[in-house]
């Protein structure tokens, strides 16, 4: 996999294209798995417009240490992982609602967002963090859960919602997509409203 920088040409032809796109949009979704194609100026770039912006930076076996959450200055919302969360502070130990509370050099964001895997998520919303439990035991694979929670939990984030119900649906979500084996089906709607329904009776 080449994942160095993207040259001038490229640089000037994705920025020329989120120029273009900007008026239309009124939710950007950035998931930066880090190989090379969102550089400095791309970012400022989509951070200076005024459009909603969520960010999930991914650590991953290819760029480990190398896409940090912290190369982004400010977010409307921002979902990373725990050990992505660990790695970005730099440090393995602190208890995690401390660390969350304590840490001075995290982007701004209105929300933000921590998943725990089988602990469900923390939120943090200014000087508070609230906790929402996981929603299965079963587990068939966690491929692609963080990033259903952290889709479908933007669209939550963008309406406004309340925080408790950001955190909800996306961990309503990450337990619909560990019981998939990979990819091979997709979260259809009807699943759910059935899930939500079960866990709220």
């Amino acid at each position: 996999m080449d994942d160095s920088p993207i040259d001038k040409n490229e640089e000037k032809k994705i920025i020329s294209a989120i120029k273009k796109n900007l008026p239309f949009v009124d939710l950007i979704i950035i998931t930066d798995f880090g190989h090379g194609l969102l550089n400095e100026k791309i970012i400022e770039i989509i951070s200076k417009s005024k459009t909603f912006l969520a960010i999930n930076a991914q650590t991953n076996s290819a760029n480990r240490g190398y896409n940090l959450i912290t190369k982004y200055k400010s977010a409307d919302y921002i979902c990373i992982d725990e050990p992505e969360f660990r790695l970005a502070m730099h440090d393995k130990n602190t208890p995690l609602k401390q660390l969350l509370l304590s840490s001075q050099n995290l982007p701004k964001s209105k929300v933000f967002i921590v998943t725990t895997g089988k602990n469900g998520c923390l939120i943090k919303i200014k000087n508070k963090i609230i906790e929402i439990p996981a929603f299965t035991n079963t587990v068939v694979d966690t491929i692609g859960a963080g990033d259903a929670f952290f889709v479908i939990s933007s669209l939550f984030a963008y309406l406004k919602s309340n925080p408790i119900d950001i955190g909800f649906i996306g961990n309503i979500s990450g337990a619909l997509k560990v019981n998939i084996l990979g990819h091979s089906s997709s979260i259809k709607k009807s699943q759910l409203l059935k899930f939500i329904e079960s866990v709220i009776k």
